[in-house]
């Protein structure tokens, strides 16, 4: 049965929230969960506040008080809402794996600044972990635990007083989201961050002067196409696809057409890697658009030009909201990656590492990094955002899968590069716009690219906490 607010609390119109980004990635926070002042939790949904005060069928003045609260002038200022909720156990019934997920600490629902509800946010789920770790840790209910870094998340059992002093430590948490339809493993690593858990003396003292790393179980690659070839074997060459049908673990090869009248920009023809992660993901690799700009004198078209290279000179402002706007191909619009392949080498982003460049988790990472790719994104609802991390997961196995598993068409030779069998763990990193993600690859046999599972590591801050009152924002 669904918690109702109490009569006498239906004149108090004061929410609490908490501001955590996950790389420049903010959204407001609403425990509903955990208590944070409330003696009852639910108390702190403007969702039920609102369904109580003016009916069940108010879904239009929750995205518009949403709206009201991300916007960045007349607001709080976000890129969207997240409530923090108790499990709801009946959505995960059809789950095969639900009898092994043991305890789930809490549901995560999010909102896009536009107030449409989002599927699933990478940087979302991370602080939603690191939120529920501080506030377990602090009611006493759960241990730091020896984290085995050879088996991502699978914790180790050994006694404390045989694991090496180098061991590194974190907290696991578990978070339910896809609408309730999944459960995602996390671990929030302890080490010098652990200290300031310790002088804690109130949920947000300090913390936002922190990068805190969490550690998120994503799951397998999407493994359901014929090839990875670059730009080539798409479904429709003469650009006629109407629809874009996506499924899990699906990758789809499109061809979009874009036009804008503008002397500047020309008409451009652009490959488009359509994946669900489970949020639908368009990832164009720049240096692969062709200019399709008719030639005034002979009106022939050249298709071997490429217009951009540089992904941060790429008018994202202008074409991303197109494509995800484009509800013909993408009936429930899209979020939209433009991206760039960079050398392995190249230096790491120092966005927000500074503070954490000598744990273990971060030498590990960097030390088994086999790619670099820097992203831009457009989100679906939000417009161009610091990072997204369900875009960057997308991201990470398309540049893995073409990497080892697609035959190459742009050299003359092939190298031995080109058919190399990809290591047992290696690490993918991609250079967002507000810092750096990484994702584990750990291949649990030899063969098979199901057994491939993928891991997100990012850091999480807190920004701030605070109150409004609901009538502000009607």
């Amino acid at each position: 049965m669904a918690q109702q607010y109490s009569s006498s609390l239906l004149n108090n119109d004061l929410f609490s929230f908490c501001k955590m980004h996950g790389l420049g990635n903010d959204y407001l926070y609403m425990d509903c969960c955990f208590g944070n002042g409330h003696s009852n939790p639910i108390e702190n949904d403007f969702r039920k506040y609102i369904e109580n005060l003016y009916g069940r069928n108010e879904n239009h003045t929750i995205e518009n008080i949403i709206q009201k609260l991300c916007h960045r002038n007349f607001g709080i200022g976000a890129d969207g809402v997240i409530f923090i909720t108790k499990p709801n156990l009946e959505l995960l019934e059809k789950d095969s794996n639900f009898s092994q997920h043991g305890t789930i600490h809490c549901q995560m629902e999010m909102y896009n600044s536009d107030g449409s509800s989002g599927e699933m946010c990478g940087n979302g789920l991370r602080c939603v972990a690191q939120y529920a770790c501080d506030r377990l840790i602090e009611m006493k209910k759960i241990e730091k635990i020896p984290i085995s870094q050879k088996n991502h998340l699978n914790t180790s059992s050994e006694d404390s007083s045989s694991v090496s002093p180098s061991c590194q430590y974190g907290y696991c948490i578990r978070v339910q989201s896809n609408r309730g339809r999944k459960v995602y493993d996390c671990i929030c690593y302890a080490g010098v961050e652990d200290e300031r858990n310790k002088k804690l003396q109130s949920p947000f003292t300090n913390s936002h002067t922190n990068s805190l790393w969490v550690e998120i179980e994503m799951g397998p690659l999407q493994t359901k196409a014929s090839n990875f070839d670059m730009a080539s074997d798409f479904e429709n060459p003469f650009m006629e696809v109407s629809l874009v049908k996506q499924e899990e673990g699906l990758i789809r090869k499109v061809l979009y057409s874009y036009t804008y009248e503008q002397e500047n920009i020309p008409v451009l023809k652009i490959p488009l890697y359509c994946l669900l992660v489970p949020n639908p993901h368009a990832i164009c690799f720049v240096n692969e658009i062709l200019n399709l700009e008719r030639n005034s004198q002979n009106d022939n078209v050249d298709e071997h030009h490429v217009w951009k290279k540089d992904v941060d000179q790429f008018p994202l402002t202008l074409v991303g909201p197109v494509i995800e706007n484009d509800r013909e191909i993408f009936p429930q619009r899209t979020n939209v990656e433009f991206i760039e392949l960079i050398s392995p080498s190249s230096e790491l982003n120092n966005y927000e590492t500074a503070e954490i460049e000598s744990t273990s988790i971060l030498s590990m990472l960097e030390s088994n990094c086999v790619l670099r790719v820097r992203q831009r994104t457009w989100e679906r609802g939000s417009g161009e955002t610091n990072a997204c991390g369900t875009g960057a997961f997308a991201v990470s196995q398309l540049v893995y899968l073409r990497k080892f598993y697609g035959r190459r068409h742009d050299t003359a030779e092939q190298s031995d590069n080109d058919t190399e069998s990809p290591p047992l763990m290696c690490t993918v990193q991609v250079q967002l716009n507000g810092g750096d993600l990484y994702f584990k690859y750990d291949r649990k046999k030899q063969q098979g690219l199901s057994e491939t599972l993928v891991n997100m590591v990012g850091p999480v801050s807190y920004v701030c906490n605070g109150t409004f009152r609901i009538v502000d924002f009607l």
